[in-house]
Formats: C-alpha cells, structure tokens, sequence
C-alpha cells in the first residue's frame, strides 16, 4: 500500500511516499480503506521535531492524524463495525499516522460518518473539532453570556471553535486577515477583527477567554485585554511552554492554560451531532496522494481558511 513516511526529523522534503505491507488488525481493531485525510499545524510541528521530546527518535514514522473511509475488515472482537460502513476519526499522532491507504485502528478510534458531509469534511472533524471542544468545555469551563477572543480563528481549529462557542452561548471576537474574514463570519462570529489594522492588545474590551490559535500571542502580553479570572489558552502543547505556564499560574489570578488534547469517543460522538445539525465544515484546497509534499507546502504558508485534504 502507498503511505507517506519519514525517517528524520526536518522541513516537508524529508516526507517520501514509501510502498507497506497493508496491515493485519488484531482481533478489536477495524481495518479502514482511506479516502481521505486532512493536515494540520500539529502534524507538521511533529514532523520538524518540535515535539520530540514525547515523540522520540525512532523511525521510519508515519504523518497526519485525521482520516476518512470504509470499513475493509474487521476483528473478531469488534462489535460496533461491518465491513462496508463509512466511518471516520483519528489516531495518535504522537505514535501514529493515518496518511497511507489501510490503516488498523481500535473501535474507540472511529465512529460512522454522518450522511450529511462528504469524506472529505469527515476527515477534517476528529482532532480538530476535539481540540476546540477540549479548550472551551474542558480547559475554560466556558458559560453562557461570557466574551472569548479567538485569535487566528479561521484555520481548522478555529472553524470548529467558533461554532463551538456559539452553541455554549458566548459572545466571539475573532481576529483573522481580511481575506477570510468572510468565512469568520460564516462561521458565526459576533465581531471580526483584521489583525493587519487593528492591534488587538490595543482594545479596550476585555475578554473572559482568549484561544491563541495564531501561536504569535503570548499570555504574558495578551494580560493586558483580559479580565480578572480570566483563562489564556494555548492549544499546542510544547514542553516550553507547559513550564512557563506553570509558574505563571502561581503568581496571577489570570490563567494560562495549555491544551494537551486527550482523543476521546465521547467527544467525537459530540461532534457528530453538531455536524448532524449542521455544523459547518470547509475544505479550502483538495490534493492526490501524489502531490502531499505541495499540500503540507501550502498549509504551512498558512492563511488557508478551514482544512486542506488529501485524497487517497
């Protein structure tokens, strides 16, 4: 089978597309057929070698962690899946990579793909939609009637965020470009900012919550624009910044916080019934297997407003 592998640390020309054995699931895993897969910040963070230190440095290791597809075969042992069924969901990128074209994943790991979006919004769902979910639900304790400022909130993460806080009932500031401004507002942000006018550490607002998903903004300034109590929220999880967080909190009442999203089925469950409602999910660019070293090009210039996705 085709997957893309690497066997080093390092920028998008140590990804090679290699030829593997499919792989045999053991007797509670689901064999799927991959259709498709979305990038993300994350993957390509891990690739450069910025998380390391949990990824460790043995290789070859495989890229990307949200996928789609049908369900090829199944264990004895599972219970929830037939061969047949389209499902989608994810693995742990910090262990795993779902960009090849058979992947064996455990039940706790997929969930049937919901009628109204194609495979390719599917795989642009699970980590994303979980992180996003995970920094306002879990890490913010976000309610009703509370201010959030999402800075960078039209990539993947951001999509989902926006949605999410509108269905929690909070009032969302986001602060993009001004050519995606448009899919910001789609998304259901009360006021939109363009960060190329407007110096956010200038606002008078003050904000309950602010998620970072531009990884430009420190806590240490974004203090000025937020209100006491309030949470500053970090969604990559390097080690650098878990321990500047840690000694922060000691000594302000305003937080920071950094989110180490945990993956969980309760969470895709969750999110398969906004999408069921109606939640909006954007695929901007769509790519062949063949051309993965253009796609994580492009989603590494950034600016991409929702997913960019590989179809295998």
């Amino acid at each position: 089978m085709k997957s893309i592998i690497y066997q080093r640390y390092g920028a998008v020309e140590v990804l090679e597309l290699a030829d593997e054995p499919v792989p045999i699931q053991k007797d509670n895993e689901v064999l799927v057929k991959i259709k498709s897969v979305s990038l993300n910040p994350l993957d390509w963070k891990i690739r450069n070698g910025e998380l390391k230190i949990i990824t460790g440095n043995k290789f070859p290791k495989h890229i990307c962690c949200e996928f789609s597809g049908v369900v090829e075969k199944v264990g004895t042992r599972v219970t929830s899946f037939q061969p047949g069924e389209k499902v989608f969901g994810f693995v742990n990128p910090m262990k795993e990579g779902s960009l090849r074209e058979y992947l064996a994943v455990g039940e706790d790991s997929l969930i049937h793909k919901p009628q109204n979006i194609s495979f390719e919004q599917a795989a642009s769902v699970s980590i994303t939609g979980i992180a996003a979910l995970q920094a306002l639900k879990n890490l913010a304790n976000a309610e009703k009637g509370q201010s959030i400022l999402l800075n960078g909130c039209t990539g993947g993460v951001g999509m989902f965020a926006i949605q999410i806080a509108k269905q929690l009932g909070l009032n969302v500031t986001g602060v993009c470009s001004a050519t995606t401004a448009s899919h910001a507002r789609n998304w259901g942000c009360d006021t939109v900012l363009d960060y190329k006018k407007i110096n956010i550490l200038n606002l008078t607002d003050r904000f309950d919550i602010i998620l970072d998903l531009s990884a430009k903004l420190t806590f240490k300034k974004a203090k000025t624009i937020m209100k006491d109590k309030s949470i500053f929220i970090d969604p990559i999880a390097l080690p650098t910044k878990m321990i500047a967080a840690f000694f922060y909190n000691i000594f302000s009442s305003k937080k920071h916080k950094v989110l180490f999203t945990k993956y969980t089925k309760n969470d895709l469950q969750f999110l398969t019934k906004m999408i069921e409602a109606g939640m909006k999910i954007e695929v901007s660019k769509t790519y062949k297997i063949s051309d993965f070293k253009t796609a994580f090009s492009e989603l590494e210039k950034g600016g991409i407003p929702g997913k960019v996705v590989i179809n295998i």
